[in-house]
């Protein structure tokens, strides 16, 4: 055979190779969108469960595959009070092995496929395309491999938008990012800057509001484990300055306020050690000036610890199953509590460590290291619960003084600042719960030997228990809102008297005794005699 045949033959076989690969990875992309679709509905109903007063749910509209791409067109709808809005996106993906676009470059790494993603023109979004400046709002070019991983650069185009007496600048949003199908892997996010001011018009001179955000940034590194919903790794969102500026425009109103908060950290880190889970988290600021002032640094690091993992997906995965009316069934429910019981066995732990506040002349802050315990039910001392108690805390009296005194100068009706301190001293010392030092007041609560001790003396049992009631019952009462004081009328029942400030029945509002036959007071308690 001619060298001149093989090299046609050969070339033949890769081509219909390749065109076979496109035809397959086309037919199995499709195959895995449904099942993707889903699963990601399933996640966003973890966080927004349908009984929630806004819901948001991704749905494919239109899907028309090709030899060599396909033509995806999908919708993510969100229903509120207002009633159902639809943003739209269509997605034009080419088939793997080998996808035009990667062999116009001479990219001969296989794939699954590579697309693009695009926000579509709708009557919802058609404000955010005309201050996009001509840019689509929304592109996301990705990359799917044959071990499911996903390789994607996501653009938000800048924005400019003025209207009346109102401001709105941002720059171009960028997302880096490489995960698995489950969005588990590497991400980056990276905005300059976020402006928004407002004007409102006063006498003379307006008022005017000013809030900018510089130098946004998201890392995230996560990992799966051993369990299907639960992932380690680390999320770290920083604000390298946040500026509020409050500027009132008559003479003789509030006073200017200028705010301005650097390098401020949420951070998050979640640990595996064997089967047990440690969540970190952080929120700091290096720098606080308020009206010229440095009011210095804060810090709070809250620590759970010790969470079994086999009890902490169960309990996930109970949730993630949870019905649309919001409730658990029965059989859900014994599971979520055999699950609750699982993660006290481990005693885990709960830490504040610190939360401070620092200036220029000291440092206030509280510890706090607690281990919960999985106690006898029937047993009636509440300190039980705990396998470990321990509370520190230091209030700097220099840091007080400084704190007062810069507050002093901000506040509209400024106090002597000796005099706000002598009286936060004296109630302090009257509080018998800090021991007054020549540098700070100090408190220490820790648990030793089954025995609860404040500033080193042992805490009655009986005061123990009353104090953990109070604070239960104090969280209670904070959890309750308006619905639990509902008396179950319409609000067009009455009619309020402007005159005399009196409400009364509407026309519409029946008062009468309604009639009642004998059955229907059959099973009723007999009436108790009159004295």
């Amino acid at each position: 055979m001619k060298k001149s045949g093989l090299a046609v033959g050969i070339v033949g076989v890769l081509v219909v190779a390749w065109a076979g690969g496109t035809w397959y990875t086309g037919k199995a992309l499709e195959e895995k969108y449904a099942a993707q679709i889903e699963a990601l509905n399933n996640e966003i109903r973890l966080y927004l469960p349908p009984t929630s007063e806004i819901t948001l749910e991704f749905a494919n509209v239109g899907y028309q595959r090709g030899f060599f791409s396909t033509e995806i067109q999908d919708k993510v709808v969100l229903r509120d009070k207002n009633g159902e809005h639809d943003v739209r996106f269509d997605s034009t993906v080419q088939h793997g092995p080998l996808p035009l676009s990667n062999l116009v470059k001479l990219n001969l790494k296989p794939v699954m496929a590579t697309g693009q993603s695009r926000l579509a023109k709708n009557a919802l979004v058609e404000q955010w395309f005309a201050v996009s400046k001509g840019q689509n709002p929304f592109i996301s070019d990705f990359s799917i491999g044959y071990n499911d991983t996903v390789v994607a650069k996501t653009r938000i185009a800048a924005t400019e938008y003025s209207e009346d007496n109102r401001e709105f600048k941002s720059s171009e949003v960028v997302i880096d990012s490489n995960t698995n199908l489950r969005g588990i892997g590497d991400l980056t996010l990276n905005l300059d800057h976020v402006l928004f001011q407002e004007s409102a018009n006063g006498e003379n001179v307006p008022n005017t509001t000013k809030i900018q955000f510089d130098g946004i940034s998201l890392h995230s590194a996560q990992q799966t484990s051993q369990w299907q919903d639960l992932s380690t790794g680390m999320q770290t969102w920083t604000v390298k300055n946040i500026d509020f500026d409050l500027q009132p425009g008559e003479p003789g109103e509030e006073k200017p306020l200028k705010v301005n908060i650097n390098d401020f950290v949420i951070a998050g880190d979640v640990k595996l050690n064997g089967d047990l889970f440690d969540i970190l988290s952080k929120i700091q600021w290096q720098k606080l000036n308020i009206g010229g002032s440095d009011f210095g640094k804060f810090q709070f690091n809250f620590n759970l610890n010790k969470l079994d993992g086999n009890a902490l997906n169960e309990l996930v995965t109970q949730f993630k199953a949870m019905p649309a009316n919001g409730e658990f069934t029965p059989e859900q429910n014994d599971k979520a509590e055999e699950a609750v019981m699982a993660l006290l066995k481990k005693q885990p732990e709960l830490q504040v460590l610190p939360l401070s506040f620092t200036n220029s002349a000291g440092a206030s802050r509280l510890n706090l290291d607690l281990g919960l315990n999985f106690a006898d039910e029937s047993s009636e001392n509440l300190l039980d619960y705990l396998s470990k108690f321990e509370l520190n805390g230091e209030i700097n009296k220099k840091m007080l003084q400084q704190l007062i005194e810069q507050v002093n100068g901000v506040v509209e009706e400024p106090k002597d600042p000796q005099q706000v301190y002598q009286e936060i001293v004296q109630q302090l010392i009257e509080s018998d719960s800090f021991v007054e030092t020549p540098d700070a007041f100090t408190a220490k609560l820790i648990l030793e030997n089954g025995q609860l001790k404040h500033n080193g003396e042992v805490v009655p049992p009986e005061k123990v228990d009353e104090f953990i009631v109070t604070m239960m019952m104090a969280a209670a009462f904070y959890q309750l809102d308006d619905g639990d004081y509902d008396l179950d009328y319409a609000d067009d029942d009455v009619d309020f008297d402007e005159a005399n400030g009196e409400f009364s029945p509407n026309e519409s509002f029946d008062l009468a005794i309604p009639d009642l036959s004998p059955s229907d007071l059959e099973g009723l308690p007999p009436a108790a005699p009159q004295q």
